[in-house]
């Protein structure tokens, strides 16, 4: 009977640190070293970002930047039209960290944000796969081994192709290429 006990109670301590493990955020900091790893001249970025994530997020998003001396714009997006108002603001060719929540994890969010930063070559770093997959340029995620994993997609940012060479993807640490 006491081994039943241990066995179960072992089996919950196991169960709730898978959980904590795989319900693990990107954080601000993670982003932001990317962006200075990958851009080390980037002075100044732009970050979209839900209210309700905002709340939680900005003393590290604070922190991050103080500690990348990277200046962050933040655009506070809760709908569709905080979107096309946020990107309308960002300048040309700059970099735009994106946290893909709320109304920004929507499909339809989603396409539109790459439709109109594709042309004004903005390079979108998030953590957010769904992002990736379909058109940023940068994604810091964890992979299935719960290690941290960047992927670059050139696919859709051919622009950039030339900066991305064999040796820059090694020096940098970008795990996947889809191209």
């Amino acid at each position: 009977m006491r081994i039943f006990g241990i066995l179960a109670t072992s089996l919950t301590l196991l169960l709730c640190q898978s959980s904590l493990i795989f319900s693990k955020d990107i954080t601000p900091l993670q982003l932001l070293f990317t962006v200075k790893q990958t851009f080390p001249d980037c002075k100044e970025l732009s970050i979209l970002i839900s209210k309700e994530l905002l709340a939680k997020e900005k003393k590290n998003i604070a922190r991050a930047s103080s500690q990348t001396q990277i200046k962050a714009t933040i655009y506070v997006v809760n709908s569709a039209s905080d979107i096309g108002s946020a990107l309308r603001k960002i300048k040309k060719g700059s970099v735009m960290i994106l946290f893909g929540s709320g109304v920004l994890s929507e499909s339809k969010s989603r396409l539109y944000v790459l439709s109109k930063c594709k042309p004004k070559k903005i390079a979108i770093v998030t953590s957010s796969n769904d992002y990736a997959q379909s058109g940023a340029l940068l994604s810091v995620v964890w992979d299935e081994n719960q290690k941290l994993k960047t992927v670059l997609n050139l696919k859709h940012n051919e622009h950039l192709r030339s900066k991305f060479t064999p040796d820059f993807i090694q020096t940098v640490g970008i795990k996947e290429v889809i191209e």
